[in-house]
């Protein structure tokens, strides 16, 4: 896999670099989630010769240069992806000159430390637009452009020419034979605009021309609907063909232009200016007008704007950084609470799973119906009364003490012990305390009025604000009285407070 990809192709004779500018410059507002354009107003580009645009951790760096009969024009993006620790950069230049004129435009993923993984990047939008444009020019007999060449029958000698390497001089070639299922014109056209500004595709015009010039002798060409790499002096050097290998269309597309990436950015000859000659020019140029004191000044100045903004870029990264830690911070906090509400169910000794947050919602509602909270205030209790929901296990405790054959058998598990007196069975808690409160039940008959003072006094213990209706009398033993209360349910929610 290459971090980079290079691309160069002709430009037409009637290219204008104010025309290249403006088409980047549209290039660049279109980048998806840019914020270069948000707060700076642009200047206009043919009054100044440099400009840059800087926002967070994207930058746009534009210079033009004018001498030696030619005229150049670029631009870099850049931006930087602290997740993954690379920068993604496209460097862009046109070249307008006597001989030649030409487009080189990189696209390059750097590391940023040591331990980053970098990627291949994609071909540049910004390809597409400039030949939208119309900026594509002729590469020997071929035109650069976004659509497929179609040959005709009678293109042999043009077919010749491809074969051996003779056709164009700076992109390679894609032949498409024609078999018998030709490919869709929709697939061709998609495959076309894929390798646009890469490669020349070039289709048969019938199956018969391609039996014609695959029985003419020399360079192997493609059958069958297979394609054809040729290359600029060499011709055909490999057939991709549907196998083993390439089970689909998906596959040998994609194996082709992997390999015209490849070629494009090892062994293609270079002969326009890339971004580093365009800013050495642009040096020297400025050097020879300023003269070495204002040309020294004027990078000292420039020094002085690129560390501001370093400076500022630091402050950012500190407050990013600060920022981040508030986060780590009140994740931690969330967390601490959590564990702190567990820890503090386990100290309370909750009868049950949940009992806590059960009476904290009980709480919650009865604070919500005072009359002297204000709007804030109600709100509040209402979005936390919806965190602290009810588990329903209150009314399953309730049942199962209504369903015991004595109380000791439902709150025995929760370390209740009973301890027989000569008139009462008393139920204590060692833990005792305000959470676990001693429950009386009363054995004799004469202590049918005072058995029943003691219980409604426990119960409303349990839940002061409860008015209890007047009970019944206990009857003598423990074991009637735990039925007693296992009729009234009411007596064993008011003993649980929920």
């Amino acid at each position: 896999m290459r971090d980079s990809i290079s691309i160069e192709f002709p430009v037409s004779d009637t290219a204008l670099i104010e025309e290249f500018l403006e088409t980047s410059l549209n290039w660049a507002r279109q980048i998806r989630h840019t914020r270069l354009f948000e707060k700076t107003a642009l200047p206009t580009l043919s009054e100044r010769d440099e400009f840059i645009l800087e926002q967070g951790d994207e930058s746009l760096h534009f210079k033009k240069w004018i001498g030696d009969g030619q005229e150049a024009a670029g631009l870099r993006y850049a931006r930087g992806d602290d997740a993954q620790g690379v920068i993604w950069t496209t460097e862009c230049v046109m070249t307008l000159a006597p001989e030649t004129s030409s487009v080189i435009l990189r696209g390059s993923c750097l590391a940023q430390r040591p331990d980053a993984t970098t990627h291949q990047p994609k071909k540049p939008q910004l390809v597409r637009l400039l030949l939208d444009a119309g900026l594509g020019g002729h590469d020997a007999e071929m035109q650069v452009r976004l659509t497929p060449h179609d040959l005709l029958t009678d293109d042999t000698d043009l077919h010749e020419d491809i074969r051996y390497g003779r056709a164009a001089h700076a992109l390679p070639i894609i032949l498409v034979s024609r078999g018998p299922q030709p490919h869709d014109a929709r697939t061709l056209g998609d495959f076309a605009r894929q390798l646009s500004g890469m490669a020349h595709v070039v289709t048969y015009p019938s199956v018969d021309f391609t039996a014609r010039v695959a029985a003419m002798p020399g360079p192997l060409t493609p059958r069958g609907g297979a394609i054809a790499l040729a290359l600029p002096g060499k011709g055909i050097v490999r057939r991709y063909f549907i196998g083993p290998s390439l089970p689909d269309w998906n596959a040998v597309s994609e194996a082709a232009e992997n390999d015209v990436i490849r070629f494009l950015s090892a062994f293609s000859p270079r002969h326009g200016m890339d971004w580093t000659e365009l800013q050495d020019r642009h040096a020297r140029a400025m050097r020879r007008t300023l003269g070495d004191e204002s040309f020294n000044a004027y990078v000292a100045d420039f020094n002085a704007e690129l560390g501001a903004k370093d400076a500022r870029i630091a402050e950012l990264g500190e407050e990013l950084a600060a920022l981040r830690n508030q986060a780590q911070t009140a994740e931690y906090d969330q967390e601490d609470v959590s564990a702190r509400l567990h820890q503090a169910e386990a100290d309370f000794g909750a009868l049950y799973s949940g009992e806590l947050t059960d009476r904290l919602a009980k709480l919650l509602k009865i604070a919500s119906s005072l009359r002297d909270l204000s709007a804030r205030d109600a709100a509040a209790l209402a979005a936390v009364q919806d965190v602290f929901g009810s588990s329903g296990k209150a009314r399953a405790l309730v049942k199962a003490i209504k369903r015991a054959a004595a109380l000791v058998a439902v709150l025995g598990p929760s370390g209740y012990e009973i301890g027989r007196t000569k008139t009462h069975d008393v139920l204590t808690h060692p833990a005792g305390g305000a959470a676990f409160p001693n429950i009386t039940a009363p054995k004799t008959p004469s202590d049918h009025r005072a058995g029943d003072k003691t219980r409604r006094t426990d119960y409303q213990r349990a839940e002061p604000a409860r008015s209890l209706r007047r009970k019944r009398a206990a009857p003598c033993s423990g074991a009637a009285r735990d039925r007693a209360v296992r009729r009234d349910g009411a007596d064993a929610q008011a003993f649980l407070g929920l």
